[in-house]
Order: C-alpha cells, then structure tokens, then sequence
C-alpha cells in the first residue's frame, strides 16, 4: 500500500499537502488500518475502517471501497478501482489484432459490443482501410450497438425497479432484455444453456454454458481440419459436445412434451453435459465423450445426479463413438453418437 498527498486533480503542491490518500490493492488490510491510525484518522469519535467488496453483492466482484465510518455515518470513501480488467489491457499486447477483440469484450459485461466496435475502428485505422469497410458491415455494426445499448439500460432500470420494490419494473426490464439477448444469440450463432439447480434461486444466478449453433462454423474457428482431426490430441471432444447439445436444443423444438434443456456443475466440479428437465419435474441426464469406449468413472456425474434426485432421475446416458449399446447399471446406459437421430441407434 503507498500514501500519496490527497487533492483534486490538477492542484497544486500547496493543496496537495492537506490529507492523505490511501491506495489499497488485495492483502493489505493491517496496512489500511495501520496507516489510518498513525495519520490520526481516529483522534475524534468513535471511528471504524471497513471493506465493502470486492466480493459483495451490491459490488459484483469488480469495485472495492475502504469505508470509514464514525457511527453509521460514512466519513471517507477510498476507492480501489481495478478489479474488472485484471491485465485485460497487458494480455492484449501478447496478441494478434483478432485476438485482442475477445479480451477487449470482456472489460464491460453490459456493453461489450462498444468495446469491441471502437477496438475494430482503432485497427481499421492503423492499417489504413477504413474507407474499405463494406456499408453492409457499417450498418450491422451501428445497429447491434444499438441492441447491446438497450439491453445494457435494462440491465440497470430492471434492478433499479427491485431496490425500489416496484418487482414489476424487474420482470419486465428483464423480460424485455431476455428478449434482445435472444436476438443477439441469433446473430452471433450461440446459444445459452441455463444452469441446471433444484433450488429455482440458484438457478436463476448460476452462470450459463454457450454453444455454437453451427459445428461446421464452431470447428472452423478453431482451426479444425479433417486431418487434424485424426490426430488423437485434437480438441474433438468439445467439438463433439457442442455438436451433441446442439442436436438436443433442436430437436426440443418440435417436442410434444414440456421440456427444458439445462447443463449442470456443483461446486466440487461434477459435470453433467446436459440435463432434459420435463415440466413435471422429472430429469434426464446427457453426458458426451469423444471416445470409442466407455468406462464406469464417466458416469460419475450422472451417478451424483441419480443419487441427488433420487426417484426424480429417470435415466441417465452418455453418447459415445462407439456402435454398441451398453448398460451400466440402474438407468445408466451408453449409446451411440447416431442415437441422436436414429431410433434403433443405428447410422443411416
């Protein structure tokens, strides 16, 4: 922790000289605390020095305040700015001009698409090609900016709506802002899959898995070729997984029965690739594996899942590259990939 003179911007050494500013980074509370005792913080009143975030909820991970307090008055605010873009500016300089464009969209959860435009214009100028932009592209470009601005206010009206208690102000914020998502999931070729909890709180805060809905697209833009395909340590297995969970959201398009596609992970990090949730509270879990054989150990998610849910799990699969049917207990079964689409299993 340093301690530099405290002043507005731009004042001069005379101003500077008055107060002091504490700047905080992580693992240096005792420093905090000790430095504000030996600058007589705590001379007058009743004084306490607190930490508000970054792991707050009203902070989301991405702002920490040092309040000091006498009473319940807060008497000084020290903020410590930074936790949002842990390096993202420095990795970038590690990277190529395409590459940067995935870390720039990650400064700002709300409106990446600003991020991301303005990164694109700084390139296009530095290489020189600005007038070579298709209008096409320009005008995409304006628009999507505009969707991303509305979902980004909806995102601060709607939770503004419940600290004020007016919840209809949330569920329609939100509902609207799902809405816009939904167009931009169509736009960018992904999908969200919800994560999957018994408990509907969880649920509803509990990070989603993204797809790409086209496999031949997802391959390209990993450098996919059918040669690299062949070799035994090419990334085929989320390819084949991303594939698979994409089958399954289609095909529940035409599904006469309610039901809703979710993935699943606990924190001790058992995974369940998919699991088909009927309206009626039934589930069924999906695990996918690259490989041409099966083992016990890779039902170890659906086991977790089984013995969670108990008479609620109906059955539990794992789609493989395999040609057989193979059971491995109590409503756990390994299938061929072809399953998918072939009702005995068979390929076409």
């Amino acid at each position: 922790m340093t301690q530099t003179p405290h002043a507005a911007a731009g004042a001069g050494d005379a101003e500077a000289a008055e107060g002091r500013v504490y700047t905080v980074s992580g693992e240096d509370w005792d420093e905090v605390v000790s430095a504000a005792i030996q600058s007589e913080d705590f001379e007058a009143g009743e004084r306490i020095v607190i930490n508000m975030g970054p792991q707050h909820p009203s902070t989301h991970g991405v702002l920490r305040l040092v309040l000091t307090l006498e009473g319940e008055t807060v008497i000084e605010v020290r903020p410590a700015i930074g936790y949002l873009h842990t390096g993202i500016e420095k990795n970038m300089e590690y990277r190529t001009w395409t590459q940067g464009v995935t870390f720039c969209t990650r400064a700002d959860y709300l409106m990446p698409i600003f991020n991301e435009a303005a990164y694109c214009f700084a390139v296009e100028r530095l290489l020189g090609i600005e007038d070579k932009i298709p209008e096409r592209a320009q005008i995409i470009r304006v628009l999507m900016m505009e969707l991303n601005r509305i979902t980004s206010h909806l995102g601060g009206i709607a939770p503004m709506g419940l600290e004020l208690g007016a919840t209809t102000i949330y569920t329609q914020g939100a509902r609207l802002r799902e809405r816009a998502l939904d167009l931009l999931e169509l736009i960018f070729v992904i999908k969200r899959i919800p994560a999957w909890s018994s408990n509907l709180t969880t649920r509803a805060i509990s990070t989603p898995k993204l797809i790409v809905t086209d496999s031949g697209l997802g391959g390209r833009l990993i450098g996919m070729s059918d040669e690299r395909a062949k070799d035994p340590v090419a990334p085929v297995g989320p390819l084949l997984e991303n594939f698979a969970i994409g089958e399954l959201a289609r095909q529940l398009t035409w599904a006469e029965e309610p039901i809703q596609l979710f993935h699943y992970r606990d924190r001790d990090q058992v995974e369940v690739d998919a699991v088909l949730e009927h309206a009626a509270g039934t589930v069924i879990g999906i695990e996918v594996k690259a490989a041409e054989t099966v083992r016990a150990e890779d039902f170890r998610g659906l086991r977790h899942l089984a013995n969670r849910l108990g008479g609620r799990f109906r059955a539990g699969f794992v789609l493989y590259a395999g040609e057989q049917q193979l059971s491995f207990g109590n409503r756990l079964t390994a299938l061929p990939m072809a399953a998918l689409w072939m009702l005995d299993g068979s390929a076409p």
